[in-house]
């Protein structure tokens, strides 16, 4: 998997994507039309893959014809909030995990909170109804200020990203696997489970059953 580090051209991504709909099927065998946007799916790396994204679920953040960009949400670090904010807005940081969210800007800081379809998020990006995502640190802050449980939001630190076309041929190289992403997949699951649980989910199989042979990631 090839990425470019354009953090600026993801945060416009991020704020102005322009959304076409989605399959509402669990899972889809072929790279989608380019007026199909992947928001608010999981990306579920194939049985077998390699590499840097080996079992991992990546939650698509924002997709459209530029190209795509979400966060890793089964990586868990032993770091908290509390590690890195020298004077954050809440003392509840250290109840909060920092989950590796990809290899790009390692050290950007990103939030993902829990909401219900009516909530005020302004600042955010709404990913589905029951989820909304930003990257900006006035967002973040806003979001340390109301000290939700530990259960309600995850922070990130770095994402991912494909150019133009990328994900699609991927997705066509059989790299990813496609299934709909729930909050209570993120917020209820342990993250050591998702992977496992998520491809049972697709396929129908698990545990050697689906080590089967797979590609680089």
């Amino acid at each position: 998997m090839i990425f470019h580090d354009t953090f600026s051209r993801y945060r416009r991504m991020i704020a102005a994507v322009f959304i076409i709909g989605i399959s509402a099927g669990p899972a889809i065998a072929e790279a989608p039309a380019s007026s199909s946007s992947l928001q608010g799916t999981f990306l579920v790396a194939a049985p077998g893959s390699q590499g840097p994204f080996q079992q991992t679920a990546v939650l698509v953040i924002g997709h459209d014809d530029d190209g795509a960009a979400g966060v890793v949400v089964n990586r868990a670090t032993d770091r908290t909030l509390a590690d890195i904010l020298a004077d954050p807005p809440s003392n509840k940081t250290a109840d909060y995990n920092i989950f590796s969210g990809g290899p790009l800007r390692p050290r950007a800081l990103s939030v993902l909170q829990r909401t219900e379809p009516d909530a005020d998020v302004s600042g955010m990006r709404t990913v589905t109804p029951a989820m909304s995502y930003s990257i900006n640190s006035e967002s973040i802050d806003a979001v340390l200020e109301q000290a939700p449980a530990a259960n309600q939001v995850r922070f990130f630190a770095g994402y991912t990203a494909w150019d133009a076309d990328q994900l699609e041929r991927e997705i066509s190289s059989g790299a990813w696997l496609i299934t709909t992403a729930e909050a209570a997949d993120i917020f209820e699951t342990e993250p050591d489970t998702l992977w496992a649980r998520l491809m049972e989910r697709i396929t129908g199989r698990s545990g050697p059953a689906m080590q089967e042979e797979g590609g680089d990631l």
